[in-house]
């Protein structure tokens, strides 16, 4: 269902610029990727030597409260991003409106969260967090406070300064992570980070692109608001069933076992979900823009999808092959009970991070409503089957929840989306091959070289070792001699960039 059209918001059809080049959107792609994985290599980093000086313990009570922080920041954000972004051409003075509601909201997360906190401890039953939850309110402020200059700048295809906004956002949170873990501030280490972070980042958009608030009108707020409430219960339900196992751990099993599964959480995300936010962050908009072009979204879908199922199956496959040797080796015996929940985690990410494509489609083309239904339904399902985990199997029960439940309760919106942009099932099916065969290959080598290795017993590190190398040279091997659209693509663009032997004279 699409949103209604107020007039006195919107920007009149003929006065919109035409769709942008593809060209734009790689470029934009390029910009983003470069920032934010030059500020994720520094996160990793801090996150490596964090989780040495850390115990699972200080990481779960951190994680309580780093989980209110996510309710809190989206039970206030009433989709105004999406708005900004998909909702149409929007007037300067209806921008500056949203903008004002935003800060309002803001200001109403703050003194929930300190009233709220009392509770929120005795929920979880550790006082100790009621401190931490005073960092999140001026965290939570903070980032209501840039959510529509950001989205704006989304808006206008500014990418670069999007993603040095999420680069300033994400180096400071880290260097301050970091800095505390090593002074010994222990479960205050992450809240500080997150509440440092996002200061950098709002002051930084304030100083280069400070927008003035507008009191709002109802009269011009009223379509994109209806649009946006839908999308937010949408985004309210995905945090439910993205959360639950926080919340379920924290409630169920304590601080520790919150912690083991708060560490697989992050480690399991990490590859596929800053790919798609590259991806997402700068194809959302130029969706937006192209919402009319059916050729033009089924191809990009195709395309996007195929890429994303290439960079990220094949380091998550491998390291769901590796994880027993790695994560004690690399982060301490401390977290090998982190091993099981990490893989199931693992399997779980790598089939959703594509999949989350779909979930933008779906909103550019007008499946806002229907994405709230279905959204709203994995929540009730996925939390129920995540208790039963809980109490049968303890945190591996919560995490194998995720890839049981989760891909088949998707196909829902990947149906609609699918027919929406015309686009067969084995079109999509399609571009899921190339990974699944590179994938195939590169699981191959590294059970092959482990078998050889508890034959010959290597060195644990050394078994690592070996086993990384050999997938990594036969997935890549493999995906290079495919039928691969994009990597075909990369290979006579570097090809053509090559000098050329000249032929010789006869």
């Amino acid at each position: 269902m699409t949103a209604p059209v107020d007039e006195t918001s919107r920007v009149a059809p003929e006065r919109t610029a035409t769709p942008p080049r593809a060209g734009r959107l790689v470029r934009g792609m390029a910009w983003m990727a470069v920032l934010r994985w030059s500020a994720q290599l520094v996160s990793w980093s801090a996150t490596l030597i964090v989780a040495r000086v850390l115990t699972p313990g200080d990481y779960g009570l951190a994680g309580m409260a780093m989980i209110y922080a996510t309710l809190a920041a989206i039970a206030i954000d009433c989709g105004l991003a999406s708005v900004v972004v998909s909702y149409g051409e929007l007037r300067d003075e209806a921008i500056r409106q949203l903008h004002a509601v935003a800060l309002s909201l803001g200001i109403v997360g703050a003194i929930a969260t300190v009233a709220a906190a009392p509770l929120v401890a005795r929920f979880f039953g550790h006082q100790e967090i009621i401190a931490l939850l005073q960092l999140v309110a001026v965290t939570i402020l903070s980032d209501a406070s840039r959510t529509v200059p950001v989205a704006r700048l989304s808006k206008s295809l500014r990418y670069r300064d999007v993603a040095t906004v999420d680069m300033i956002k994400s180096v400071a949170g880290s260097g301050v992570v970091l800095a505390s873990a090593l002074a010994g501030m222990r479960e205050w280490s992450l809240p500080l980070g997150l509440c440092a972070g996002s200061l950098a980042a709002t002051a930084y958009t304030y100083v280069r692109f400070a927008l003035r608030p507008a009191a709002p009108a109802r009269a011009v707020l009223r379509g994109p608001m209806t649009f946006g409430v839908q999308n937010w219960v949408a985004r309210f339900a995905w945090y439910a069933y993205s959360n639950a196992g926080f919340w379920i751990v924290g409630r169920l099993l304590g601080p520790a076992a919150l912690g083991q599964y708060n560490l697989a959480w992050t480690i399991a995300s990490l590859p596929g979900d800053k790919l798609v936010t590259i991806i997402t962050g700068a194809a959302d908009p130029f969706f937006a823009a192209i919402r009319s072009d059916q050729h033009g979204l089924r191809s990009y879908l195709l395309r996007l999808t195929e890429a994303i199922t290439l960079i990220v199956l094949l380091p998550l496959l491998g390291l769901l092959l590796v994880a027993d040797l790695a994560i004690p080796l690399v982060l301490g015996e401390q977290w090998r009970d982190a091993v099981t929940p990490l893989r199931f985690l693992v399997l779980y990410h790598g089939i959703n991070a594509p999949l989350l494509l779909t979930g933008s489609l779906n909103v550019i083309t007008g499946g806002v409503r229907f994405g709230m239904i279905v959204t709203s339904l994995i929540a009730v399902v996925l939390s129920a089957g995540q208790i039963v985990g809980a109490k049968a199997l303890g945190v591996s029960g919560v995490a194998a929840a995720w890839p049981l439940l989760y891909p088949a309760l998707m196909l829902f919106t990947v149906r609609r989306v699918l027919r929406a942009t015309d686009t067969p099932w084995r079109s999509y099916l399609s571009a899921w091959r190339p990974a699944t065969v590179a994938s195939t290959g590169m699981a191959v080598a590294v059970l092959a070289v482990r078998a050889l290795a508890h034959w010959g017993t290597w060195p644990r590190v050394v078994e690592l070792a070996s086993a990384v190398t050999a997938g990594a040279v036969v997935g890549i091997a493999v995906a290079l001699r495919g039928e691969s659209f994009i990597v075909q693509q990369i290979v006579e663009k570097v090809m053509a960039r090559l000098p050329r032997r000249a032929a010789p004279s006869i």
